[in-house]
């Protein structure tokens, strides 16, 4: 059954990023669909779409990112629902960051995108009652005006918010003795083996511990210890930057609180004002190199990998099962989270070796513009759910 009319519902998004992936995707969906919004960032037109939905108006597919509304709307997302509507979600973070809203999720209408292999598997353990999960990338967005690689400013940039780990862990004093103990394990189990899951590590302390736990408790466990998933991506991003400024590499960051960052040489370190999501492909499409720490995925992908194609740059990230299997990997430079002292090294060759680069950098392009924008997601996600509506 094919779809014809779309309700995109929209919330508040950190630098316009979601926003931005949503209006990329609803562009490929209007070249074939009636496509409205549902939008939070407008409060008289929300009201207004929100009275006609709950006076009858229908869709064939209601999308969101990240599970949105479910939570914050239930009795909307209850009309909806009746009749042949369909709803779907691309979760852009782990699961265990969206429990409440997927445990509230009439699954049977329902299609759950997971960036990740592994959060798929986790969706289709934990919440049985959702009927339809399957593994969807991260798109990646692209700027029409590129400059040419040997002329670009910048070395190596960074794109996003810092939180400090220490502040994490300093936290953890205000929280009951036993979470406090479980997330410290938990934690610890996670750094001492970076190439687990977050349930990976979890499960492994049941055992350890021998803790008796339901199978059925560890979503909402784990939902209860998300701050040990915030805390490790906090801490690859210190161990990663900090890695390549005592190697003497300079490294500009864009985003919040980086003027927090402690460091030997705080001179190579060049600290710059948040920015937009325009703004931020404006800055990678003049970069030779955007580097990426993935958020805990361990088996999938990231916005940032392919709006580094996509902005003509080399990504240089830490490996994932799905990056090491792509078929073309071109653009793409893989480095280990357990051999971090070989990253300064992968630095300077991309730097020094500026004709290889200028040619993995266009392949990366052409790559990404063909196989992995905001816009092929949409018409992948489309084919899927037509598919199964039959």
């Amino acid at each position: 059954m094919k779809i014809h009319s779309v309700l995109v519902v929209k919330g508040v998004s950190n630098y316009n990023v979601v926003l931005e992936f949503a209006d990329e995707m609803v562009q490929e969906w209007e070249k074939t669909c009636q496509v409205e919004f549902l939008d939070g960032n407008n409060p008289e037109d929300y009201q207004a779409k929100k009275n006609e939905i709950m006076n009858g108006k229908k869709y064939d597919l209601v999308f969101s990112f990240n599970a949105l509304a479910w939570e914050e709307e239930p009795e909307l997302m209850r009309v909806l629902m009746q009749g042949h509507t369909i709803y779907a979600t691309h979760l852009l973070d782990h699961p265990l960051h969206h429990h409440t809203r997927l445990m509230k999720m009439d699954g049977s209408k329902c299609v759950v995108f997971a960036p990740d292999q592994y959060h798929v598997s986790y969706v289709k353990q934990y919440y049985p009652h959702i009927r339809h999960c399957a593994f969807m990338p991260h798109g990646g967005s692209s700027i029409k005006r590129r400059i040419p690689y040997q002329q670009r400013e910048h070395a190596v940039v960074f794109m996003g918010t810092y939180t400090s780990s220490r502040q994490i862990q300093d936290k953890l004093s205000e929280k009951g003795e036993f979470q406090r103990i479980l997330q410290e394990e938990l934690m610890h189990q996670m750094e001492e083996h970076s190439d687990w899951t977050i349930e990976q590590a979890f499960l492994n302390m049941i055992q350890i511990y021998q803790m008796e736990e339901k199978e059925e408790e560890i979503p909402f466990d784990l939902a209860a210890l998300a701050d040990a998933d915030i805390y490790m991506r906090s801490l690859y991003r210190e161990k990663v930057i900090n890695t390549l400024l005592e190697a003497g590499i300079p490294v500009e960051v864009y985003g919040d609180h980086w003027e927090d960052f402690v460091c030997k040489d705080s001179s190579l370190l060049h600290v710059h004002s948040a920015c937009d999501y325009q703004e931020a492909l404006s800055i990678m499409a003049n970069a030779k190199i955007v580097l990426n720490v993935m958020p805990w995925f361990k088996d999938g992908s990231h916005e940032r990998v392919f709006s580094a194609l996509g902005c003509g740059a080399i990504a240089l990230t830490d490996k994932s099962r799905y990056l090491q299997c792509l078929d073309e990997q071109s653009g793409i430079k893989l480095y280990d989270l357990n051999n971090l002292q070989k990253l300064p090294a992968q630095v300077r060759k991309i730097l020094n070796d500026t004709s290889e680069s200028r040619l993995l950098a266009e392949a990366g392009y052409q790559n990404c513009i063909k196989k992995h924008l905001w816009a092929n997601r949409a018409l992948e996600m489309k084919c899927y759910i037509e598919q199964k509506r039959g």
